[in-house]
């Protein structure tokens, strides 16, 4: 495991997410778009009326390649 750079917090509606899969679309939206990222940990949070899913991330978020930075 390397060293978490990061956090990405998703949230919807129980019932919603239930019913369109809101959150599974938000995060893979999310994965495509931050290729530099490295999934570490993922949580998941529940209550009566929201769930939420906490991604926790090494690397860097974006679309730019670090190493262009240089």
């Amino acid at each position: 495991m390397a060293k978490i750079s990061g956090c990405v917090t998703f949230t919807a509606k129980t019932e919603a997410n239930i019913s369109a899969d809101i959150l599974g679309g938000k995060i893979t939206e999310w994965v495509k778009s931050n290729p530099f990222a490295v999934l570490e940990e993922k949580f998941v949070a529940q209550s009566d009326n929201y769930v939420s899913v906490l991604l926790f991330y090494s690397g860097q978020a974006g679309s730019v390649n670090p190493l262009d930075k240089m």
